[in-house]
């Protein structure tokens, strides 16, 4: 194992210290933890690993302790506690072989992203003039590279028929096919596949079970999915919305078929209907969206929670903006997911309820989205969390908003724009409405 400095850091606080291992299950008493014991914040740094295979991957830190008037390191791997790492004995074992290089910086761990992408995506055609375009793929994966964070990519294999048929009746997956195959063409008013479909609708399909594996196998701390076409409105039976198969659906009901409690959260502008109906009757699988209302496709009305505990709509009025979004995730969204207590998190992440989407009338910025993802960076287990591109269709409101959503992910900073929008009083109204149906199932704050 070759060990060699991950590349020097800004000098910073405890609490920017503390704020980039959130993601990777950190905090500040851990933080306190360290400093209690005589450790030193400065003059410390990432180092990685160059593995068999020729990658190189973060994988930990150093901390100096004065001693004596003598400085020592003490080597950090990412997600040890602060017992195993002062356990007698224990640092050889970690690191039997591996010197260390420090750095002049502040302890700072990459947060390892796996970029799920083929170019087949890019061949998934909807037809002249429409919006879900290939240079939308461009532009999210512009949005990944730019993020502060470490990015691995690997292309997504293609889903076999039995994970497809988790959610997708074997009659429906035949149709598509044969369709495709066929030279495709329009399969309603607004969505449309040629014969590169069906392999590109495959391996979007494919993402989720290959990031899980990675994200087990401990190679990445998180997962982007920068597939086409999306698949939030791909119903059991029926392709719309420009979706054919139900990608994060897909991966929730793999992982709920092995006993895991899975968490989708949705901030696509439109309501994922067809996620929704897969799984309402179902206890092991929570499903949040937050959308314009009334929009298309019609559906995501308030919710009788008593009756249906896992499912949370939040139907939002033209014009919300990320005043109500924040209010939202911090007061309802996180606490009603973190009760849940999901193993795994699952987002369907469309970029279209940005402020510069031709498509809808919400108006987040990119810093909203850095919010919703710091949010959320606790409420399901470190190295458990996957993003889905679903909409969003604007260049550069998908490229900014994909690389604060990451930069959030880790715990990162995102500055708030100079100017920001402000919701109207009946969003507001309908926070409320939906806080009171979720406290009557669910603890929240306050």
């Amino acid at each position: 194992m070759v060990v060699a400095g991950a590349g020097p850091a800004k000098r910073g606080a405890v609490a920017g210290f503390s704020r980039s291992w959130r993601g990777l299950g950190w905090d500040r008493g851990l933080i306190r933890g360290f400093t209690g014991k005589g450790f030193v914040l400065t003059r410390c740094g990432a180092f990685s690993v160059k593995t068999t295979e020729g990658r190189r991957r973060t994988v930990g830190g150093c901390l100096r302790r004065s001693v004596g008037g003598r400085s020592a390191l003490l080597p950090v791997l990412i997600g040890q506690t602060i017992r195993q790492l002062l356990a007698p004995g224990r640092l050889p074992a970690l690191y039997p072989r591996a010197p260390l290089t420090c750095f002049r910086s502040t302890l700072w761990i990459a947060v390892r992203v796996l970029l799920a992408a083929h170019p087949v995506f890019k061949l998934h055609d909807a037809g002249y003039g429409h919006p879900e375009r290939p240079a939308r793929l461009d532009a999210a994966l512009a949005g990944v590279r730019e993020a502060p964070v470490e990015v691995i990519e690997e292309e997504p294999p293609e889903a076999d028929r039995a994970l497809l048929e988790l959610v997708h009746s074997s009659r429906y997956v035949d149709r598509i096919e044969r369709f495709c195959a066929r030279g495709g063409g329009s399969l309603d008013a607004d969505t449309s596949a040629v014969k590169a479909s069906w392999e590109a609708a495959r391996r979007a399909a494919g993402a989720g079970p290959l990031a899980v594996r990675r994200l087990e196998e401990g190679l990445v701390d998180a997962a982007f999915l920068a597939v086409r076409p999306p698949g939030h409105h791909a119903r059991r039976e029926t392709a719309m919305g420009f979706c054919l198969f139900n990608s994060i659906a897909v991966t929730a009901a793999m992982l709920a078929e092995r006993g895991e409690r899975v968490a989708i959260i949705d901030w696509d502008v439109h309501h994922g209907n067809a996620t929704e109906e897969m799984f309402w009757p179902r206890d092991d699988i929570l499903y949040i969206s937050l959308h314009q209302y009334p929009y298309y496709p019609g559906t995501g009305g308030l919710v009788d929670m008593t009756a249906r505990p896992a499912t949370m709509d939040l139907p939002l009025p033209a014009g919300s903006a990320g005043d109500l979004y924040r209010e939202a995730f911090s007061g309802l969204v996180a606490p009603v997911t973190a009760g849940f207590g999901p193993d795994w998190l699952l987002v369907s992440a469309g970029y279209d309820a940005h402020a510069s989407d031709p498509l809808a009338g919400l108006r987040l910025l990119a810093s909203d989205y850095a919010f919703m993802a710091s949010s959320l960076a606790g409420v399901a287990p470190p190295g458990r969390t996957v993003f889905f591109l679903e909409g969003g269709y604007d260049l550069d409101g998908i490229r900014s908003s994909v690389s604060a959503t990451l930069a959030g992910a880790a715990g990162i900073a995102v500055p708030d724009e100079e100017h920001r929008y402000r919701s109207p009083e009946t969003a507001f109204q309908v926070l409320d409405m939906v806080a009171g149906e979720a406290g009557k199932v669910w603890e929240l704050p306050g």
